[in-house]
């Protein structure tokens, strides 16, 4: 039962380390990702919790919703997106 057991903590530990590289080496790219995504996550729960709001609302929500992956896909490298 160890042995699955330390194959996992191996395999945690081998993304772990890949991870912290890859922050490392792409610092801007990452901050700028997970601000994105925040951004992202933020709009989608706030019109998910907002009433049906005007039309004119929604398609401003999704206006900027595309400039916002349109933005994130020129600074992602490559790499990343392929995963």
């Amino acid at each position: 039962m160890s042995e699955p057991r330390n194959r996992l903590d191996d395999i945690q530990e081998s993304i772990t380390e890949q991870s912290k590289d890859f922050v490392g080496d792409h610092a801007l790219s990452s901050a700028l990702v997970t601000f994105g995504l925040g951004v992202g996550v933020g709009l989608t729960v706030v019109s998910l919790l907002s009433d049906s709001g005007p039309p004119r609302r929604a398609a401003a929500a999704e206006r900027l919703g595309a400039q916002l992956l349109d933005s994130l896909s020129a600074v992602v490298p490559d790499s990343f997106m392929k995963r």
